[in-house]
C-alpha cells in the first residue's frame, strides 16, 4: 500500500499514513432528501465513500449528522462491543458508552449559528452541551473542519457572466434600481425593518419575495417558483442588490452576495462583520456598517448609481484576478469539503489511539447580538 503525508492547515505535525478510503455514513436526510452514494479520490492516496446504508454503521468512520434534520430520538445503535446493552435502545448513553472509540460524529450545517439547534452561538458564560456528542464539524464557518463555504469553488465562476454596461441597467440615470427577494420574513436582525426604514427615507426598492413585497413576479417568465435563468437575467439588469442576511455571524454569506457579485451587480451588505474578507477588493460592494446614518448611505448609494464611471469601477474586479486582493484570491485555494474532512478524521482517530485525545466541536462565538442597521438610526 503506498504511504502518503497529511498535512494539516492549522500548524499540526504531519501525520504518517497508509493509503486508505475514509467512509462517511450520512445518518440524517439532507433538508428532507436521503444522500446519493457516491465514491471521491481526494488525490495523494485518500478517498472518501458517502452512503446513507445503515447497515454499514459497525464499520463507518465517521457518521454525519445535518443539523436541521437531526433529532436525538433517531441515535444509531451502539456500536461499541463493550457495552452489555448492545440492542437497538437508542436512548443516550453518550460517545463513550455507544461508540467505538475511533468512530466520530459531524455536525453538518450551512445555516447560521444563531438559527441552529445545535450549532448555536452562545454567550461566554453558557455551554453548549448538545455539541459534546459532536466530533467535528462541516459549515460555513472557516474554522470549520469540512469548511462548506457558500462561495462557488472557482474564481472564474464569479467572473463568468458578463456585467450589463451602466447606461442598459433599470433605473438610467435617475434611479438607483435596487432589487431584494427574500423568504424569511422574520430574520433575528430584523432586516425587514431596515428595509422599511430605506423605503421611507426614498429609496426605490423592488422587492420580489415574500418580505415587503413591492414587485409582482410575472409568472409567465419566471413560474410559480421562480425560473433561475429568467431570474438571473432580470437580476443582471439592476444596479444593485440588498444582500441582507437574516443573522450577522462571521462567514455567513450566502447566495444573495455570491450570486449578486457572479451577475455584475453592487451588494448592499448587511451580515457578517467579517464580510470584508470577502470581497473581490475595496471597492466592489458597499457596507451598511460604514456609514454613520440612513442619510449618509442612501446619498452614497445615488451617488454611485448617478456616476456611470464610478458604477463601472466597482465592477472593475470582474476583469480578471489580478483587479483582485491577494486575500480574496488566496480564499478559493483553502481546502473545504469531504476532502479535507476525511483528512480530519485521520488525524482525530490518529490522536484517539497515540494519545487518547478526544476531539470535541467547538461553538462559535462569532454572532452580533444587534445588527449594525440600529446604529444607523439610532444615531449611536
Amino acid at each position: 500500500m503506498m504511504m502518503m503525508t497529511l498535512t494539516t492547515v492549522r500548524g499540526e505535525e504531519e501525520v504518517m499514513k497508509r493509503e486508505r478510503e475514509v467512509l462517511f455514513l450520512v445518518w440524517t436526510t439532507t433538508w428532507g432528501t436521503r444522500s446519493a452514494d457516491y465514491r471521491v479520490t481526494c488525490g495523494d492516496g485518500l478517498s472518501y465513500h458517502i452512503t446513507p446504508d445503515r447497515s454499514l454503521l459497525p464499520q463507518a468512520d465517521a457518521l454525519i449528522f445535518h443539523s436541521p434534520d437531526y433529532h436525538p430520538f433517531d441515535q444509531p445503535p451502539s456500536t461499541n462491543n463493550n457495552n452489555n446493552n448492545n440492542n437497538n435502545n437508542n436512548q443516550g448513553g453518550g460517545r463513550r458508552g455507544r461508540r467505538k472509540a475511533e468512530q466520530l460524529w459531524i455536525l453538518r450545517s450551512m445555516e447560521s449559528a444563531q438559527n441552529d439547534r445545535y450549532h448555536v452561538d452562545r454567550t461566554a458564560d453558557e455551554t453548549n452541551k448538545e455539541l459534546m456528542e459532536f466530533n467535528l464539524s462541516s459549515t460555513y464557518h472557516q474554522s470549520s473542519d469540512g469548511w462548506i463555504p457558500y462561495m462557488p469553488k472557482s474564481i472564474h465562476k464569479l467572473l463568468r457572466e458578463k456585467a450589463l454596461p451602466w447606461k442598459k441597467r433599470i433605473g438610467g440615470k435617475e434611479e438607483e434600481s435596487i432589487m431584494w427577494v427574500a423568504a424569511n420574513c422574520g430574520a433575528k436582525n430584523q432586516r425587514e425593518e431596515f428595509v422599511d426604514v430605506l423605503m421611507k427615507h426614498g429609496l426605490k426598492i423592488d422587492s420580489y419575495g415574500w418580505c415587503r413585497k413591492s414587485k409582482a413576479w410575472d409568472e409567465s417568465v419566471y413560474g410559480k417558483g421562480g425560473n433561475e435563468t429568467a431570474l438571473r437575467e432580470l437580476m443582471k439588469q439592476y444596479k444593485f442588490y440588498l444582500a441582507f442576511e437574516n443573522t450577522e455571524c462571521d462567514d455567513y454569506l450566502t447566495e444573495k452576495y455570491w450570486r449578486s457579485l457572479q451577475l455584475g451587480m453592487i451588494p448592499i451588505v448587511l451580515g457578517a462583520p467579517n464580510s470584508k474578507v470577502y470581497g473581490p477588493n475595496d471597492h466592489s460592494a458597499v457596507y451598511v456598517e460604514d456609514f454613520k446614518s440612513v442619510d449618509e448611505l442612501i446619498r452614497e448609494i445615488r451617488r454611485i448609481s448617478r456616476d456611470e464611471k464610478e458604477f463601472e469601477r466597482y465592477l472593475e474586479w470582474k476583469k480578471g484576478p489580478e483587479l483582485m486582493s491577494k486575500e480574496f484570491v488566496e480564499l478559493f485555494k483553502r481546502p473545504r469539503g469531504e476532502c479535507n474532512l476525511a483528512k480530519r478524521v485521520i488525524e482525530a482517530q490518529e490522536r484517539w489511539r497515540n494519545k487518547g485525545e478526544e476531539t470535541h466541536v467547538k461553538s462559535e462565538k462569532n454572532c452580533r447580538r444587534t445588527s449594525v442597521w440600529r446604529s444607523l438610526v439610532d444615531g449611536k
